[in-house]
């Protein structure tokens, strides 16, 4: 998405933990931050709105998976997903939102997942549910922007090349979920350009949700 957003001529900011990651797009500036830090996001997010000159798009994608049954994994594993999927979104929008209403017809965008609609297997419960949350904290963002923001929620299924799967304890698992990636997967820079277009849209249209998939895939529940 940052690479589409450069090439199209926009002035872009990435957050995120790893700086080197950062540092390989050429033209973006980097904030590194882990966004489940609060003080930490701040502060990032205040260096991007400097180095911008102002707010105008807020794209908040990051997001974890531990997967495994609730019988068998940790409150640890549960905050972790949590952390970052829920409240790594409320630290971002609550560091942005106030410069982000002074934007150009501004417009946050959130990503959630078709997960958020229905849970796909035991294993992945509580990573459903943080994506429930993200469902329910755009349409409550909708509401509090009251106009002021355009607030849309990008719900994709499988998307190829992410590292959704790098958490994955058990090999085997992380082997069956990369190979349904792969099978059922979007390509990541057409879901980038796709997100840039959104952006893109004259303020007179609102689009609320999108959900994405690769054609023909259907959303079926699975054991692991």
């Amino acid at each position: 998405m940052a690479r589409e957003a450069l090439a199209r001529g926009a002035t872009v900011a990435g957050v995120a933990r790893r700086a080197d990651r950062l540092a390989a797009i050429p033209g973006l500036f980097a904030a590194p931050a882990d966004v489940t830090d609060a003080a930490a996001t701040d502060t990032a997010v205040g260096a991007a709105v400097h180095s911008l000159g102002g707010l105008d798009d807020l794209v908040i994608a990051a997001g974890i998976n531990r997967p495994g049954l609730i019988a068998d994994t940790t409150v640890n594993d549960w905050q972790a997903v949590l952390d970052t999927n829920v409240i790594g979104m409320l630290n971002t929008v609550k560091a942005a939102g106030s410069v982000l209403r002074s934007g150009r017809a501004p417009t946050l965008l959130v990503i959630s997942s078709n997960a958020a609609q229905q849970v796909v297997s035991p294993q992945n419960a509580i990573y459903s549910a943080s994506k429930a949350a993200v469902h329910a904290l755009a349409d409550a963002l909708r509401l509090e922007f009251a106009g002021a923001v355009r607030v849309v929620e990008l719900a994709p299924a499988y998307v190829r090349d992410t590292e959704i799967h790098r958490d994955y304890a058990d090999p085997a698992h992380r082997a069956e979920a990369d190979e349904r990636q792969h099978t059922n997967g979007m390509d990541l820079d057409h879901v980038g350009r796709l997100i840039v277009d959104v952006l893109a849209e004259p303020s007179d249209i609102e689009v609320r949700l999108i959900q994405v998939s690769k054609p023909g895939y259907v959303l079926r529940p699975y054991r692991t």
